[in-house]
């Protein structure tokens, strides 16, 4: 985790696409949980 932290300050501009580039299981994840996010905010809606 050091090393992944240490890569996120060296590169601050674009440390979402660098940290999505080298892990997409990361990205995958996000996406996963933003989806279910608004799931429960429409269930909730209605």
């Amino acid at each position: 985790m050091t090393d992944l932290l240490g890569d996120a300050r060296r590169v601050p501009s674009g440390r979402g696409l660098f940290f999505a580039a080298h892990h997409p299981l990361v990205l995958l994840v996000l996406l996963v949980v933003v989806v279910a996010v608004v799931l429960v905010l429409s269930r909730r809606g209605r």
